[in-house]
């Protein structure tokens, strides 16, 4: 690290000789760079929030804090990936240890501070701070590797059941029916058992046909993701007890194909299915739109709602959070008892 090199500094500190120290300190080592100062921590987080900073040196012992552990906290949330250095004394050395641990990069004791030692942190801390992010970045990206296989092996389960249940289960209850079909020729007195058993078959074989349709992923070869979300709408209103208002504009999602319309359609499916399953709802209305690279769907129905702050361990949630979790996405549900429910999803497309 050099002398011209231009770094953007902040100091957080209150005690102004210990400002003034660190400062003259600050400019004979750094010449072109900015060093700005905050004496609050409110100042400091709509400061940090405002602009971006290479490295932040934070004292623990503001006016306005009412713990350390909240006042790094705080700052961690709003630095924007900047190296922060806490400024402590000697009473506050062990929380500064632990306080590594916590996000910071490093921590200088107040009456151990001069040049060489705020050059050696500064050092440190940006180094370190580098291969947290890169560590991240790699976590993030494993992260999306893992939420793409997992995807790509739901979908291919279900797939293979649909095919399944397509080409062998629906073929021998057909050849179970045509069977009965002959002995209801032949026994004329067993006709009102053998009638209700092959009703019974035929129903058996129409929900199963339903239901491979439903696993099979939706063919978008020369057909546009309004022409399948508008087929899947039809089907539902089919079968289910609420009406489907959908509010989109084809021009604006035309251009959304492939992987992307795919999920979305999935993402739409799976929370029909779970109104249709746990809301009673007699209203449900899909938004979608796109918009520089980013999509975002609101699935809202009237139904009985649920408490949020309780814990849902359900099969259909988790799969649309992996869904969205591939396009960087964020799901957001919004919903209390008897007030609906709003499934609010966003994508990075």
């Amino acid at each position: 690290m050099k002398q011209t090199d231009k770094l953007n500094i902040l100091v957080i500190e209150d005690n102004e000789g210990d400002w003034f120290l660190i400062n003259e300190y600050l400019q004979s080592l750094f010449i072109n760079s900015t060093i700005d100062h905050s004496i609050t921590l409110n100042e400091a987080v709509t400061t940090t929030a405002a602009q971006k900073y290479d490295v932040i040196f934070l004292d623990l012992s503001l006016p306005d804090s009412t713990d350390t552990k909240t006042t790094v906290d705080q700052i961690l949330r709003v630095s924007d990936n900047a190296a922060i250095i806490v400024l402590t004394g000697n009473a506050d050395s062990a929380f500064a240890k632990e306080s590594l641990q916590s996000g910071v990069e490093d921590y200088l004791l107040k009456d151990e501070i001069s040049p060489s030692t705020l050059l050696k942190s500064i050092q440190y801390s940006i180094q370190r701070n580098k291969g947290k992010q890169d560590l991240k970045k790699l976590n993030k990206e494993r992260e999306f590797e893992i939420s793409d296989a997992v995807v790509k092996a739901i979908d291919k389960g279900k797939l293979e059941i649909s095919c399944e249940l397509h080409d062998n289960i629906t073929q021998l209850l057909t050849g179970a029916s045509i069977f009965l079909q002959i002995a209801m020729q032949k026994e004329a007195t067993e006709n009102n058992l053998l009638s209700s058993a092959d009703n019974i078959l035929r129903k058996a074989i129409d929900e199963i046909r339903a239901l491979s349709h439903t696993l099979a992923p939706p063919d978008f070869d020369g057909i546009s993701l309004e022409d399948v979300l508008t087929q899947l709408i039809n089907d539902t209103n089919k079968t289910a007890k609420f009406s489907i208002d959908k509010d989109w504009d084809s021009t604006n999602i035309y251009h959304l194909q492939g992987n992307v319309a795919l999920n979305i359609y999935r993402i739409i499916q799976e929370q029909l299915n779970n109104i249709n399953k746990h809301a009673k709802a007699n209203k449900v209305n899909i938004k979608l739109r796109s918009n520089n690279n980013q999509v975002n769907l609101i699935i809202k129905d009237d139904g009985v709602g649920f408490n949020t702050k309780q814990k849902r361990n359900g099969i259909g949630l988790t799969n649309i959070k992996t869904r969205a979790s591939l396009f960087n996405g964020i799901v957001d549900i919004i919903s209390s008892p008897l007030k609906g429910c709003s499934l609010n999803v966003h994508l990075n497309i």
